[in-house]
């Protein structure tokens, strides 16, 4: 069975400074290595999405 866990970005995970926190990131971590499938939902362009989360190497846009 595939698992799936959806975030909302925006006010929710991204730090004012459009960061994700170190607690944040050990969750994401935690679930990934749980095989758990994750996605961000945001009313952002995909592009902006991209440079914000395009420093964290395991997310993909």
């Amino acid at each position: 069975m595939a698992r799936l866990a959806a975030f909302d970005m925006d006010g929710t995970l991204l730090m004012p400074d459009h960061h994700l926190g170190e607690k944040t990131l050990s969750t994401l971590a935690r679930l990934r290595e749980r095989d758990i499938t994750l996605t961000f939902a945001t009313g952002r362009h995909a592009l902006e999405m991209q440079h914000i989360l395009g420093r964290y190497r395991w997310m993909h846009i």
